[in-house]
């Protein structure tokens, strides 16, 4: 993830870098109803401001391993780790 924040109507948006470096907004409910609209980002858009901190990392049997700033383990409502945020990154 690149970065989160509310958007018009009521709704809130998510720019996710996928595997192969290319960018997707993913705009949903704030109440999480309805389907979800995912767009690609032009790879000319500029980055967005403070996009990448933190960096969400998905779910490992082993916690990423970072050199510098800090990381946080994300659990869910059942106890299982959904992912790891790592804040500050170099």
């Amino acid at each position: 993830m690149a970065k989160a924040g509310p958007a018009p109507n009521g709704t809130t948006t998510v720019r996710m870098i996928q595997t192969e470096d290319k960018a997707v907004d993913c705009e949903a409910g704030i109440e999480g109803k309805g389907a979800a609209k995912i767009v690609a980002v032009a790879a000319s858009d500029p980055p967005l401001a403070g996009a990448g901190n933190p960096r969400f990392y998905p779910p490992r049997d082993m916690a990423p391993m970072v050199r510098c700033g800090k990381l946080e383990r994300v659990v869910g409502r059942n106890g299982a780790v959904t992912g790891y945020l790592h804040y500050d990154p170099c």
